[in-house]
């Protein structure tokens, strides 16, 4: 019989690596975690990825969080290869929670120009919004939650189609980004001082910020839903 031997030093190399670097972390065990789900669901594959692909220009917005919500200790001052890594996996994992029991594939409508208008134009008024609503007075991620608020209201009038996917987007992806928190912060004592407690309300959840999880449910639930206005998704006949 063989003997597992586990090299001492690369193990703890790998908690060090977690503990100086804890927001790098995070966004590499969400990659991962995407890169599996894509693996795993293969009829949803393709969405997925678009969806991760979709999401990773918002990484952009980091900038405006920091440093009044938080301070990721990362090489580089603004935006680094976490922010990119950790926008294109929600992204994607948004996706595979909300669509959780749709057999195969939905309908996409591929129109270019509808494409463009519907996600350049709910991109940029959906940031532009949150942006008036911080310099009204509104704490950074107080006026992202208002925004991704009405957002919800809009689609649900606009796009009646699918409407199910905030509710298990909203709730699938609250639960998954607590847990993987809750996991990081046990690992990472540094890790939640990382946030300005001066950006925050001061209330939480076993620990985790009660923002974060807000955070989470709501883009859980509008990420998908916007992703299905985008592309004019509908369930194929049949199903």
């Amino acid at each position: 019989m063989h003997e597992l031997n586990i090299n001492p030093s690369a193990y703890f190399g790998l908690v060090e690596f977690f503990i100086i670097r804890p927001y790098l972390s995070v966004s590499v065990a969400l990659l991962t975690i995407c890169i599996s789900g894509m693996a795993a669901f293969r009829p949803q594959r393709r969405l997925i990825f678009l969806s991760a692909l979709l999401s990773t220009p918002f990484c952009l917005y980091e900038i405006v969080f920091i440093p009044e919500y938080w301070s990721p200790f990362q090489e580089d001052k603004f935006i680094g290869a976490a922010d990119f890594l950790f926008s294109f996996s929600t992204g994607g994992i948004a996706w595979m929670l909300a669509a959780i029991g749709i057999k195969p594939e939905l309908a996409l409508s591929w129109k270019p120009l509808l494409f463009c208008r519907r996600y350049a134009g709910g991109a940029v008024l959906g940031v532009l919004f949150s942006l008036f609503l911080r310099l009204m007075g509104l704490k950074i991620m107080t006026a992202v939650l208002v925004s991704i608020v009405i957002g919800l209201l809009v689609l649900a009038w606009r796009f009646r189609r699918l409407r199910h996917f905030a509710l298990t987007g909203g709730l699938g992806f609250a639960v998954f980004y607590f847990l993987l928190l809750k996991w990081m912060f046990s690992v990472s004592s540094g890790f939640p001082m990382q946030w300005n407690t001066a950006g925050l309300s001061g209330l939480d959840l076993w620990g985790v910020p009660v923002e974060e999880i807000l955070w989470a449910a709501g883009f859980g639930a509008i990420w998908p839903r916007f992703m299905t206005y985008v592309f004019d998704a509908r369930l194929k006949e049949g199903q």
